[in-house]
């Protein structure tokens, strides 16, 4: 995730209030839920007790505030924040076509 932008972060918490978590959505089945705001709160307890770790799984038993990545565009016109790399390739290409 190279390219998160501190106000799209702050947004979010500001968005949280009283939910355990804030977490960007394109749609009612497609989440961002590596690039969310979680409440350690909520995090720890469902850490202690799942095996499988899956944010998914997690996720459906919160109190979560969803945010229209669209309420973000403010922020980052692009929704550049939301770029993950997961490999070498994939970093390469995004340093040169990020550096033209």
């Amino acid at each position: 995730m190279p390219c998160i932008n501190p106000e799209v972060v702050a947004c979010l918490f500001d968005l949280i209030c009283e939910s355990d978590a804030a977490i960007p959505c394109w749609n009612n089945e497609m989440y961002e839920l590596l690039h969310a705001v979680y409440r350690r709160s909520a995090l720890l307890p469902y850490l202690e007790k799942c095996e499988s770790q899956s944010l998914h799984g997690m996720v459906k038993d919160l109190n979560a505030t969803y945010v229209p990545v669209e309420r973000l565009w403010r922020y980052d016109p692009a929704l550049q924040t939301f770029t993950n790399i997961n490999r070498l390739e994939e970093l390469d290409r995004f340093t040169t076509t990020d550096s033209v």
